[in-house]
Formats: structure tokens, sequence, C-alpha cells
């Protein structure tokens, strides 16, 4: 391409003119994730530029700016787009959809009624494949026992212990209350 200056009356001679034209970066790379329903996942990008994070094709939703993005909780697979932006030249789009995995549902345990002073075997199922951790509070932070049963220790009041499955898929289900309820023993009987 040239250039010509033209006052009315001439015109000067053509000067070229050279067009700089910077070639758009790559679309970023995003990791495949997957994530329990009921969870927030953070996505990762390597890009060569400025990371900008959509949750739509025409990149209209803004969601974030950085190399990293941390979803809401998600309950069902959900797609996410990612660009690069070098100075003005933006990639095109890059996807990644999470798979998001299902919770446990079908883990069932009996509570129980025992006479003081006895021990009991707490049974629980549900999913197969799955495992099974015993817990002594309502945070589960007290691990008492792993496994589909557990049997306490001699008890001389009512107690009430946790059960939480987590399946194949590392999702974890409810916490479950078990009640153990230990009655008191009858009074001997008087000899006359």
């Amino acid at each position: 391409s040239y250039v010509t200056i033209d006052d009315g009356n001439s015109e000067s001679a053509r000067t070229p003119v050279t067009f700089l034209v910077d070639p758009a970066p790559a679309a970023p790379s995003i990791n495949a994730v997957s994530t329990c329903s009921g969870t927030s996942v953070t996505l990762q990008a390597i890009a060569g530029g400025i990371v900008s994070w959509y949750d739509d094709a025409a990149l209209t939703n803004l969601l974030g700016v950085g190399n990293t993005y941390t979803t809401g909780i998600l309950t069902g697979p959900t797609t996410f787009y990612a660009v690069s932006t070098v100075g003005n030249c933006q990639s095109a789009a890059a996807q990644t959809t999470v798979n998001v995995l299902a919770n446990p549902l079908n883990t069932a345990a009996a509570s129980a009624t025992i006479c003081a002073g006895e021990t009991a075997t707490l049974t629980v199922t549900g999913d197969a494949g799955s495992t099974f951790n015993w817990y002594a509070d309502a945070s589960a932070n007290i691990l008492l026992a792993s496994g589909s049963s557990y049997t306490t220790p001699v008890l001389n009041q009512s107690v009430t212990y946790y059960v939480q499955e987590t399946n194949a898929d590392g999702c974890l289900g409810a916490l479950l209350s078990v009640d153990e309820i230990a009655t008191s023993l009858p009074a001997a009987p008087q000899a006359s």
C-alpha cells in the first residue's frame, strides 16, 4: 500500500506504507475437571496472555479475569469458555464442561434399642462400592470407625451416632444420625 498527499494543485510522490499485523494468541488450554453435586470447582487455564472467563459461547457474560476461576455451586454439567488477550488481539475461545457427579442417595441406617450395659452393632446400606464413616458428633469431626457396621462400646445411656457415605466417585452423602437407645434394666425380683 502507498500514500500520497494531494493539496488540490498537485500530488506528492507515492510513499510506501507498512502495516504490522500481530498474530492472534493461541486459545487457552483449560484443565478438565469433575466435581460432586452441590460443590464448586476451580478451573485453571494456561495461556500466553490475560485470560477472561465466560459462561456463554457468544462471550457476552464475563465471569472473571485471571488464570483461575472458581465456579459457583454446581448441580449439573456446566460449560465454561476462556479466551486469551495479548495487546488488542484475542484468541479463539476454548471451552470445558465440568462433569458433575451424583452424591449418594440410597444410604439407610436404622436406630436400635438395647438394654443398659450392652453393646450394639449398627449397620448401614448404600450404593455399591461406597465406604462409610461413623462419627461421634454431628460435625463429622470425631471419627469412630469405617465400614458398613459399627459396634458401640458398652452403653449405659442413649447415644446418637452419625454415619456418612462416600460413593465410588468420592462424593459425600448426607450425614445421617442413628439413635442408640439404652433402656434401664428392670429391677431384679425380690425373694419373699
